[in-house]
């Protein structure tokens, strides 16, 4: 499993492989209705390196933050995917 980590400064969202279990993990944002927005992949290895994406995020205005394990950079569809909703 991996975690994603947000700093408001700047709208800077930081994503990290907790888990060794030869897995990568993917970290995304999304809108309300589904749609990606911005997305980083983590394959490097449990608590080794940590993987970077920023997106504008809008005041008022509910994202959802989510991340999951995957099988390599192009891996489309993430197994065990936590998530959680996000607003500025």
């Amino acid at each position: 499993m991996g975690q994603v980590t947000v700093v408001d400064d700047g709208d800077h969202f930081y994503v990290w492989d907790t888990y060794a279990d030869g897995h990568g993990v993917r970290g995304y944002l999304t809108n309300s209705a589904g749609t990606t927005l911005a997305t980083a992949y983590d394959g490097s290895g449990a608590d080794s390196t940590i993987a970077h994406f920023q997106y504008d995020v809008k005041e008022g205005v509910t994202y959802w933050i989510k991340v999951g394990t995957v099988d390599g950079a192009s891996d489309t569809t993430p197994s065990n995917v936590w998530e959680y909703s996000y607003y500025e």
